[in-house]
């Protein structure tokens, strides 16, 4: 499934389209809820690193980044639940201006 795979561009590209949708069709909003609890295979697929958990926590926190970068790029701020599998020495990872 190509949304479990947060090592295929691919992924993102499906993602940012369908969050583009949506910022079209709430104009005037400012922040913008991406659901990221319960991302436990973060890091399973085409991921080059092994499938643990420090790399279940990286693959996590860089997909929040991108998420992030990809919003604030088109004027919205990010709310997340961050919380595991993003373990607490990757939490300097995730941009301070994201909403938990």
């Amino acid at each position: 499934a190509i949304l479990a795979d947060l090592c295929n561009e691919e992924t993102y590209k499906l993602l940012f389209r369908m969050y583009d949708d949506v910022i079209a069709a709430t104009k005037g909003v400012d922040l913008f809820f991406v659901s990221t609890d319960e991302v436990y295979y973060a890091g399973m697929g085409s991921c080059s690193r092994p499938y643990n958990e420090e790399n279940r926590s990286i693959a996590w926190a860089e997909f929040a980044k991108r998420a992030r970068d990809h919003l604030a790029s088109r004027g919205r701020r990010m709310l997340a639940w961050i919380e595991y599998p993003l373990l607490p020495q990757h939490l300097k990872m995730i941009p301070a201006d994201v909403i938990d």
